[in-house]
């Protein structure tokens, strides 16, 4: 693509559009042309809003600007405040409500949950049944995922079940070793609805 000179139509009234508008024109070529520095600036007013190209010519003038066109940057100027957190997924495994624990609860320090589920899902994630069982409370932490936040607001955190222990994240690798350090649940995975609970591997 050969890009030719752009043209400003801001200053055409009345206007094409109820943003400004503008004209970048190019033609197919063998070799790149990169779009010119300077846009010709188009002023002036028309009768209507679809005159003739004659009496449009007529009332219309172009001068070349004297204001560089906008650069093109890559990237945001708001990049450096936000940043990617850890990928969640499939997120029915880990983010969960928490269903009434009974009347004799969970026991001290752990928390009934269950998989949290959305209209969003997909194949093959939306025909498996839920999770449930109980976790140790210290698992259980606050995640912001895209539809919680909202313009200049944020709704309320989903829950998610994170395995850090304050220094490690916990992997399948490490899970046989976690009943020994003081978590009598966090040996045994969340167990699919009506079935009994698999010691982890």
């Amino acid at each position: 693509m050969a890009f030719q000179t752009p043209w400003d139509l801001h200053r055409v009234k009345p206007s094409f559009f109820p943003v400004p508008a503008a004209v970048v024109r190019g033609v197919r070529t063998d070799s790149a042309t990169a779009l010119p520095s300077v846009a010709q600036i188009w002023s002036g007013r028309v009768n209507g809003r679809n005159p003739s190209l004659a009496d449009a010519g007529n009332r219309l003038t172009r001068a070349e600007s004297n204001d560089p066109v906008a650069a093109f940057e890559v990237g945001s100027p708001y990049a450096p405040r936000f940043t990617q957190g850890a990928t969640l997924v499939p997120r029915f495994l880990v983010l969960v409500d928490q269903p009434p624990a009974g009347p004799l609860g969970a026991g001290a320090g752990r928390v009934a949950v269950r998989s949290r589920r959305s209209s969003n899902e997909k194949t093959p994630w939306k025909t498996l049944p839920d999770l449930t069982g109980t976790i140790e409370q210290q698992f259980l932490r606050p995640v912001f995922v895209g539809d919680t936040v909202l313009p200049f607001r944020v709704r309320p955190a989903a829950t998610g079940v994170i395995p850090w222990d304050g220094t490690r994240l916990e992997t399948t690798t490490t899970a046989d070793s976690i009943s020994t350090r003081g978590w009598p649940t966090g040996g045994a995975r969340p167990r699919r609805s009506g079935t009994g609970t698999a010691p982890a591997t």
